[in-house]
């Protein structure tokens, strides 16, 4: 019987406009850096196809369908660890990524700002394709988070660079050594 080996994931969460997919880029970049092998993913990405199951508002099945295969490709390929960006509503969805990954060890990062900074980011991001839906869902993400304790840690991005907090997550989950 082969032991199974453990696949660190950490999974970057927060609302709308937070910051997940930059600072995930950034996570990404470090690791590159240091040769070290992983995959950065953006789940959004993994879900985007119309039209959706009515019983499935954000695709959220597709996606962590799309995720098993895109890992188990990237472990043939020689990743050795995962750098997630996605929205989290739930505890269950920890052992979503389990079951996608095989042997992941999950670790949930939630980014937090102020709400006016995010609704600002959330603007400057759209532009004239602004959408008032996404201050709201982000107000609305804020409020399910908290409740449901999603994050096994979380980092306040107010003020903050994203490569300084992508550098705080890899030394808080031991990819990276202190300072």
């Amino acid at each position: 019987m082969t032991k199974q080996v453990a696949v660190p994931v950490v999974v970057i969460t927060g609302p709308i406009g937070v910051g997940k997919t930059t600072v995930s880029q950034h996570l990404g970049d470090l690791l590159t850096a240091r040769e070290i092998p992983h995959t950065v993913i953006d789940m959004d990405w993994l879900r985007d196809t119309w039209p959706r199951p009515a019983d499935d508002r954000f695709n959220t099945r597709l996606g962590f369908r799309n995720l098993a295969d895109v890992a188990r490709n990237s472990l043939e390929a020689g990743s050795e660890r995962f750098v997630i960006a996605d929205v989290v509503e739930s505890r269950h969805d920890h052992e979503r990524y389990r079951q996608a990954i095989p042997g992941a060890d999950v670790r949930v990062v939630c980014l937090t700002a102020d709400m006016d900074v995010n609704r600002e980011r959330i603007s400057r991001r759209a532009g004239e394709d602004e959408d008032p839906w996404e201050a709201t869902r982000a107000a609305e993400l804020v409020a399910i988070m908290e409740a449901n304790d999603v994050a096994d840690m979380v980092i306040d991005t107010t003020g903050r660079r994203p490569g300084d907090i992508a550098r705080e997550i890899a030394r808080r989950i031991g990819w990276l050594p202190p300072d």
